[in-house]
């Protein structure tokens, strides 16, 4: 039996001077077991199932540099398990003294997470004793917990809060914090500004040794946080060796080199749109082998985290992984292209469905969605020059080859500015095929009625005669322009015009409305007026400018036209407006597209071609409907009608 003095000898003996510090992966590999409950393989935590987590852990461990990490990833990947509850375990039994927060989109997820994963993750693992017991109203829970807040032994506690709930963000010095699919947060919290950065400034207390780990599946490009994160590390991409040549690449989704034309990433073939399932394999972009699903696991095993950007500050890391790394028995790259084929019409190469696409983006590529080429490039617009005619001049040789009938009547629309009035004439063919005839600016002082530029517009509308290469002579048939602006001279020049109305642009269908693509209404002065769908016409348009006709054969209907002496300033305008997503302010989702025009920019000819259409579709509308007691218009019925009349001459020609 020890006497005091050994007693206490032996107790300084046992007294430690140093301490094992373990990184996250060695502690949970040693320490966390999953039962059959949440897994179909039970027992110890293995990160050999998704061993690109291992990396991403361990810079949480506090004897690594890193202090920021953000991830942007796809889904069915592991990374809740594998990095948010493996740091929350790490936090709790091996460091002990540090205040943890776990940030989620609202308090209701926050609890679930806590009730479902972090309290069964501590019993099954024999941790549960760590949690401290506290009293409410003079009685001990022993369950340590109340409505926040997880108190554990060591000084340190767990945080559960929603992103929704600012008060709570400015009211606690955080070591370690855990933000949980971000881009699902509002932008702002009423005036309190971003809860992402309200919750990074929770950690300034401890910016020597703070932790911070921020990841999400991204959403909308331009809106995403993750995305923003992910720019600011060090861009990191996971590279997988080739199963027979052990070339080192990213996981990429069915590419085209661009200097030999060979396919590779994950591609697939079908016949006339029906997808062939035993087609779909992933192709090494150096030897051209052929892998399928189940080669992911040993791919995965031996890949590597690889930098591609030097980070905005040291000690930052950033992580981008594709639904494409998803484990085998997880989600196969079979499933990843039966949904390619819901959202995407691989026969004519556009979109099913642009929800269901910016899903696939975000949940499978792990990228953020912005739609795709919808910004008309000029190489593209450039091809509808044509050389067989010059501005000024009615091509009719041409459009009787190419378009099944000459020009058959003439619309002008124009823009009104301050100091200058753009004015375009379009030449119809048959089946909506316009041709620009001319396309100019009158300077003047717009907001002036008896300016010179309003006498000069009326004479053109009632005097200007043009005359075709085959000797035909046109007058402008009805004139529509833009009321937007100076609204008052534009009704009483209409007013006192004959051949000319005003047209107003609206976006997209009203709400209650039946769709129409215009609607005649009468102005103030009790005159007809238009307004005008806009975004009908845009998306029109914007779907046949990309598709020039090459010069053989039939042009297809609405072919666009341009003089060769067109210049790239103005051909330009056809390329200004992109459709961006319209966003919900509130919950940050798509609630519908809408067209943008940078500020600055000039797009006046693509505003005058919507006019331009919108004045062929009121033509018809008045001599088939109005004029002719039809229903509706018949364009076979209207383009033979402008051929031919009820005498069998041209209606719109001059005799």
């Amino acid at each position: 039996m020890l006497n005091d003095y050994d007693w206490l000898l032996d107790r300084i003996k046992s007294i430690k001077d140093e301490h094992e510090v373990m990184s996250v992966s060695k502690y949970a590999e040693s320490t966390r077991y999953l039962p059959s409950s949440v897994t179909p393989l039970p027992g110890y935590f293995s990160f050999d199932v998704t061993p690109y987590t291992r990396e991403i852990a361990d810079c949480m461990s506090l004897s690594s540099p890193v202090r920021i990490v953000g991830i942007m990833k796809g889904v069915q990947l592991g990374l809740t398990v594998g990095l948010l509850e493996n740091v929350v375990l790490y936090t709790i039994g091996h460091v002990k003294s540090a205040p943890v927060m776990m940030l989620t989109a609202d308090k209701e997820l926050s609890n679930l997470r806590t009730q479902q994963n972090i309290l069964p993750m501590l019993s099954y693992s024999g941790l549960d004793h760590l949690i401290q017991a506290s009293e409410v109203n003079g009685k001990t829970r022993k369950s340590g917990m109340n409505k926040d807040k997880i108190s554990f032994y060591g000084g340190g506690y767990l945080l559960n809060f929603g992103a929704n709930s600012p008060a709570k963000l400015r009211s606690f010095s955080i070591q370690f914090l855990l933000i949980d699919e971000c881009d699902g947060f509002k932008q702002s919290v009423g005036n309190d500004g971003d809860p992402v950065k309200l919750a990074f400034d929770r950690t300034a207390a401890y910016i020597e040794s703070r932790k911070i780990c921020i990841f999400s599946t991204p959403t909308v490009a331009g809106q995403s946080k993750i995305d923003d994160h992910y720019k600011l590390g060090d861009r990191r991409i996971y590279k997988v060796p080739c199963k027979k040549c052990g070339f080192m690449q990213n996981l990429e989704w069915n590419m085209k080199d661009k200097s030999t034309g060979e396919i590779y990433g994950l591609v697939f073939s079908h016949d006339h749109g029906v997808l062939d399932i035993k087609s779909i394999r992933y192709i090494c972009k150096n030897c051209g082998c052929e892998h399928k699903n189940a080669d992911k696991y040993k791919m995965l095993n031996a890949g590597e985290w690889v930098p591609t950007a030097r980070p905005s500050e040291p000690n930052r890391r950033s992580y981008h992984i594709s639904g494409l790394y998803s484990p085998v028995g997880f989600k196969s790259w079979e499933d990843i292209v039966v949904e390619w084929f819901e959202c995407w019409d691989v026969v004519n190469n556009t979109p099913k469905d642009v929800n269901k696409l910016k899903v696939f983006y975000n949940n499978n590529l792990g990228l953020p969605f912005r739609a795709e080429n919808e910004k008309i490039k000029f190489t593209t617009i450039s091809k509808y020059r044509r050389p067989e005619y010059r501005m000024g001049e009615i091509p009719n040789y041409l459009a009787i080859s190419a378009c099944e009938s000459e020009i058959l009547l003439l619309t002008m629309s124009v823009d009104v500015h301050k100091d200058n009035l753009a004015v375009s004439v379009f030449g119809w063919t048959k089946n909506h095929r316009p041709f620009v005839i001319d396309y100019w600016r009158i300077k003047g002082n717009c907001e002036d009625i008896s300016d010179q530029c309003w006498v000069d517009l009326r004479n053109i509308i009632h005097e200007k005669v043009y005359i075709s290469d085959d000797d035909k002579k046109y007058r402008i048939q009805l004139a529509l322009i833009d009321s937007g602006y100076l609204q008052h001279v534009v009704l009483e020049f209409c007013e006192n015009t004959d051949g000319a109305l005003p047209i107003k642009g609206l976006e997209g269908q009203q709400r209650g409305a039946q769709f129409e693509e215009f609607k005649l209404v009468k102005t103030k002065l009790g005159t007809d007026a238009i307004n005008v769908n806009t975004g009908f016409y845009k998306e029109r348009w914007y779907s046949s400018l990309r598709r020039p006709w090459g010069g053989d054969g039939i042009q297809p209907e609405y072919c666009f036209n341009a003089p060769i002496d067109i210049s790239d300033d103005q051909l330009k305008e056809l390329t200004v407006e992109t459709k961006v997503e319209d966003l919900n302010p509130v919950t940050n989702n798509i609630r519908g597209y809408k067209w943008h025009r940078p500020s600055g920019s000039s797009n006046e000819l693509w505003d005058l071609t919507v006019y331009n259409n919108a004045a062929i579709d009121v033509l018809a509308y008045d001599i088939m409907v109005r004029q002719g007691g039809r229903e509706s218009v018949n364009w076979i019925d209207f383009w033979e009608y402008c051929k031919t009349g009820n005498n069998g001459l041209p209606v719109f020609y001059e005799q």
